[in-house]
């Protein structure tokens, strides 16, 4: 049974993928950790900022610059394949874990050497190359992750920093805690790139191919060709077959009155209906068969303008026939008034009655009037004084929702004034108003009211 990083120790070989989980778990390792030669720079600044007296002073230990030459002579050296021999020093000492005994070194040189695979069984893991490992899932980032690796960072760093590895005894290390410890998977390792096949694939098709195409060939020449036979009886049967017999074209002449039809005389039309006028409108005729107008419907005839209405055929079936009038003029007439102003009326449009009791206005669309004192019965709806309008074309009626406040201007008695649509007389015992196209109008007082 294996080990988790955080129950482990440090060992010469602990990758920096496993300093990263010791780092957070294991805050009493953290100067060991910070004197390790695997330790990458971002677990190495995340840990200088954490404030700790002993890793700042692990720290210092690893950024004094080393002097080759003051190096102890009487210091034992282990060479390491491929470096130098350096002394092994009380601090890679600490790095590797308790002093052995006089017995673990004579138990170490009684043991017959071993290769680096044999060493990696002992820890009770198999090294496998890194690109047959799978490649760890991503893990969500933490506020330490982004810390040390930044943005970037997801699960274990991509990348990290190599440093020099001191030299250390090759021989295993006998102390408890480093037996059956599991492999893992290193980030400074690169996977190497896949070698691509797609060529070789390529050359085999075409050598497949080139082959089938060799081995037609022999049996053409071999053999013959084995539909020449049918080629030379289908030729036979075409030779055979008797020739169909050309029937004569039809001449133009005999198609054109093939196709010719007799053609229908369109229908003619001797009467159009003129449009109907009504004032200054116009009512144009509809169902009328085989005849558009240019307007539809009923049509109103612009002030100071000449209406134009014109008529044609609906479809070359049907024809007019000359002399029928098809084009009508309609000029805008003035329309009569049922009681319009007399020559001398005033053009006053807001007043009120010499006693202050009836105010009016006259505007485009409706003359209204309001009494404030009455003695007459009233709608319920009249608190503010009883109100009459009337408009252009309809009848004078109650409507006590918009009263008339008091105007600035009086109209005398015996004066009439008005507008273009709308007229008003003050008598010394009514005030009348009226609309000049309709006639329809009111006759108010204190006394009483009369709608006409």
């Amino acid at each position: 049974m294996t080990q988790e990083p955080e129950h482990q120790g440090i060992t010469p070989n602990t990758s920096a993928a496993e300093l990263y989980q010791l780092a957070q778990s294991r805050p009493d390792l953290r100067p060991q950790i910070a004197e390790h030669p695997n330790a990458y720079q971002g677990l190495l600044d995340w840990l200088g900022g954490l404030g700790d007296p002993q890793t700042d002073a692990a720290l210092a230990r690893r950024n004094a610059p080393k002097n080759d030459d003051a190096a102890d002579p009487d210091q034992p050296t282990v060479p390491i394949e491929g470096q130098l021999a350096t002394p092994v020093t009380e601090q890679h000492t600490e790095a590797i874990g308790p002093a052995r005994t006089p017995e673990d070194t004579q138990l170490t040189q009684a043991l017959p050497p071993r290769t680096p695979s044999q060493q990696t069984e002992e820890f009770g893991a198999v090294q496998q190359p890194h690109h047959q490992q799978p490649s760890p899932k991503p893990e969500p980032q933490s506020d330490f992750d982004q810390h040390v690796y930044g943005a970037a960072a997801a699960g274990y760093p991509t990348q990290q920093p190599t440093y020099q590895q001191p030299a250390y005894p090759p021989q295993s290390y006998p102390q408890q805690g480093y037996y059956g410890q599991p492999a893992v998977y290193d980030p400074e390792e690169e996977s190497e790139p896949q070698k691509k096949r797609g060529g070789a694939g390529i050359l085999i098709f075409l050598l497949v191919l080139l082959t089938v195409g060799a081995l037609a060939a022999s049996y053409f020449l071999i053999f013959g060709n084995p539909f020449a036979e049918d080629q030379e009886q289908a030729e036979d049967q075409e030779q055979a077959a008797p020739e169909p017999t050309e029937e004569p074209e039809p001449t133009e002449e005999a198609t054109q009155e093939e196709t010719e039809e007799p053609e229908e005389e369109p229908t003619e039309i001797t009467s159009v209906p003129a449009p109907a006028r009504e004032d200054n409108t116009v009512e144009i005729p509809e169902g009328v068969e085989g005849v558009e107008y240019s307007y539809s419907g009923t049509v109103e005839i612009p002030e100071d303008e000449t209406l134009t209405v014109t008529a044609e055929t609906a479809s070359d079936e049907y024809v007019i026939a000359e002399g029928v009038e098809t084009s009508w003029e309609f000029e805008y007439q003035e329309p009569e008034l049922e009681r319009p102003l007399p020559e001398n009326s005033l053009d006053i449009t807001e007043f009120s009655s010499p006693t202050g009791n009836i105010n009016c206005e006259i505007s485009e669309d409706e003359v209204r009037c309001t009494v404030s004192e009455f003695d007459f019965d009233a709608p319920s709806g009249c608190t503010d004084g009883a109100t009459f309008r009337v408009d252009q074309d309809g009848e004078a009626e109650f409507d006590c929702d918009n009263p008339v406040s008091s105007q600035g201007q009086e109209l005398e008695y015996d004066e009439i004034t008005g507008n273009s649509d709308f007229g008003c007389q003050a008598d010394f015992l009514y005030f009348e108003c009226w609309s000049q196209h309709s006639g329809n109008g009111f006759e108010i007082s204190r006394e009483y009211y009369e709608l006409h």
